[in-house]
């Protein structure tokens, strides 16, 4: 369905573009994230773990579950940023780079790198686009996103629950389109009442010019 939907809405709406996509982990398959990377969209998608350390090419190096890098000691790494004109993310030793609570559980007798500025690792989204995101999976740029997808599930379940969107009996698909859009308007008008009454503010009063408080 992912696929189809993307192609209906490219050829709905040409110009316009999309920037990131956010999915469950029924899109976790190697060829969807192919087609995002042809299509210069972002992938922020849940991982399958029945598809646990499948990876279509193994890196040289340790990682856990999520495509994060580890030390040699089997410490998580810590994100040094992404670079973006070398199309890669870079992981520094978390004795050095990690914040006070990261060092605090990490205990080495011996450096892994003679260099002051500690172990760096690089990963690139080419070698595998499902492992290595442009945005790491766990970090707090990754969950601020990815919560727009939790506030998307409840959009479509107020439609097809509250509205009875999924209890239709109808084939045209002019009706569900109309079904659709009136149940967004609705949405929407939801969204105004609330606003409106956090603020102490009657808007049916406003709208109807009548006193809707008891008497």
């Amino acid at each position: 369905m992912g696929v189809v939907t993307l192609a209906e809405f490219f050829h709905v709406y040409p110009t316009l573009g999309i920037d990131k996509w956010l999915g469950d982990s029924a899109h976790d398959v190697y060829h969807f994230y192919h087609l995002l990377n042809v299509l210069d969209i972002e992938p922020f998608i849940d991982l399958n773990f029945r598809n646990k350390g499948h990876y279509h090419c193994a890196p040289p190096f340790a990682v856990n579950d999520i495509g994060i890098p580890l030390c040699p000691n089997g410490h998580q790494m810590v994100f040094g940023g992404y670079q973006k004109d070398r199309n890669r993310l870079k992981w520094r030793c978390p004795l050095i780079a990690g914040s006070k609570s990261v060092k605090a559980q990490i205990s080495c007798n011996a450096q892994c790198s003679p260099s002051p500025y500690g172990r760096t690792i690089y990963t690139k989204p080419h070698d595998d686009f499902r492992l290595f995101t442009p945005t790491p999976r766990n970090s707090e740029a990754w969950k601020s996103i990815f919560k727009l997808r939790s506030g998307c599930e409840r959009s479509f379940s107020r439609r097809k629950d509250d509205y009875k969107l999924q209890r239709c009996r109808v084939r045209s698909l002019k009706a569900w389109y109309y079904r659709a859009h009136f149940g967004a308007i609705n949405h929407h008008l939801d969204a105004w009442l609330m606003h409106y009454r956090k603020h102490g503010f009657d808007i049916w009063s406003e709208a109807l010019h009548i006193s809707t408080k008891a008497a």
